[in-house]
């Protein structure tokens, strides 16, 4: 019997796919929808809000992080990205004369995409 695909049946993550021997399972690992971040050796995780700072969504989310001047000058807002990197924009020119390692961001620069 012969199957045809329908638009339906494209659905990613609904249905598996039998190619010959090969079955392809949905995918398990859904897409990470949290940003996490370390400070003064402390990890936290947010929940990324679209187009706000980093500092900003932290603070909204009663994330304690450390900052002063909101300008990327002090670098007090440093935090090391532990995972959801592609979650946010790439750093401004502030950013990368404060931060020469690519896992540190400052929070008051950092853009959420």
């Amino acid at each position: 019997m012969e199957r045809k695909l329908t638009v339906g049946s494209l659905i990613q993550g609904k249905y598996s796919i039998e190619v010959g021997d090969l079955i392809i399972e949905p995918e398990k690992n859904p897409i990470k929808t949290f940003i996490e971040i370390k400070q003064n050796n402390q990890s936290f995780k947010l929940t990324p809000a679209p187009n706000e700072l980093l500092l900003d969504s932290a603070l909204k989310q009663n994330i304690p992080l450390d900052y002063k001047c909101r300008k990327g000058t002090c670098g007090r807002c440093a935090v090391e990205i532990l995972e959801g990197h592609n979650l946010l924009h790439p750093p401004n020119e502030i950013e990368l004369k404060k931060c020469r390692d690519a896992n540190f961001r400052l929070a008051c620069q950092a853009k959420i995409k």
